[in-house]
């Protein structure tokens, strides 16, 4: 089976990446902002580019985890983040079908509000910032137009990453240096290990499903929570973090507060178990120190 996966710099595409190497599989991937050898460069705002560079290779599975995630970014820059997010969907979903490629596209929890969560696969989406808008109006191009995808929707990811832009690395590295962090007591989601979202979604893959997939851990916890299992687990100084309302923050966008994904389909489907958060990080914190960054 050949497999592309686009964004394979991040933390999702490069997770993806070293488990289908892992599985021996016949993968490829590419990145657009961070540059790293052994990918190659892939413009998916550029339909000439994306057009010539699928038609040649012709995948067989196209993962899509390359997006603009920075949510206050999206809200002070919407039409530069819009080209990656929703734009560059569009170009792939009008060069996926003559080549028969199945797309597996990663969404997030913020396309819902946060006023009821937890969220199921068919609970009505009602965004509250410019990143969700976009999400939610990407998942609606790839539903309109495909038949033959998956949509992944996620939340709070986190795992090892060479940029250690997700919230867990940050944490872990502010705390380091001795940084007092402000982290709010009223975002409620289940954080998700990296390993975990990326094995289940090639399960999904290897049984040929189809459609809409929640994966998130399996805890609902509050982001100051997390943080503070953050600082147990990897002994540092949990008093450095200052509980906080969001509010408090004065971010440009607003967040859903209270948000999470019911897993209930996966685990049904698949008989899989999804780690909790202090499982995570234990597992995260081994795979930190065989790496020797910490």
């Amino acid at each position: 089976m050949k497999i592309l996966v686009i964004g394979a710099s991040g933390l999702i595409g490069g997770t993806l990446f070293q488990q289908l190497i892992d599985k021996k599989e016949d993968v490829s991937g590419t990145y657009y902002l961070h540059n790293q050898e052994n990918f190659k460069y892939l413009d998916i705002t550029n339909y000439a580019e994306l057009n010539n560079y699928l038609t040649k290779n012709k995948p067989q599975i196209i993962f899509l985890p390359a997006a603009q995630p920075n949510v206050d970014y999206c809200e002070e820059y919407p039409e530069i983040s819009r080209k990656i997010n929703v734009d560059g969907i569009k170009k792939l979903a009008k060069v996926a079908p003559p080549i028969k490629s199945k797309i597996v596209f990663f969404s997030t929890d913020y396309i819902f509000s946060g006023d009821n969560g937890p969220y199921r696969e068919a609970d009505n989406p009602n965004p509250i910032n410019e990143y969700g808008r976009q999400k939610l109006e990407a998942e609606n191009i790839i539903r309109n137009t495909l038949t033959n995808y998956l949509i992944i929707r996620t939340t709070v990811v986190y795992g090892y990453e060479k940029q250690g832009k997700n919230f867990v690395i940050k944490t872990i590295e502010n705390l380091k240096q001795g940084k007092r962090i402000k982290v709010p007591t009223d975002q409620i989601s289940n954080p998700t290990f990296s390993v975990d979202l990326c094995s289940a979604t090639i399960r999904l893959i290897e049984k040929n499903k189809i459609g809409i997939y929640n994966i998130a851990g399996n805890q609902l916890i509050t982001r100051y929570d997390f943080s503070v299992k953050i600082a147990e687990i990897f002994g540092l100084d949990k008093n450095l973090i200052t509980p906080v309302f969001t509010s408090d923050l004065n971010q440009k966008a607003l967040r859903p507060l209270k948000a999470g994904l019911v897993i209930d389909k996966i685990q049904n489907e698949l008989s899989i178990e999804i780690m909790s958060p202090e499982v995570g990080l234990k597992s995260l914190k081994n795979i930190l120190e065989n790496k020797g960054v910490i």
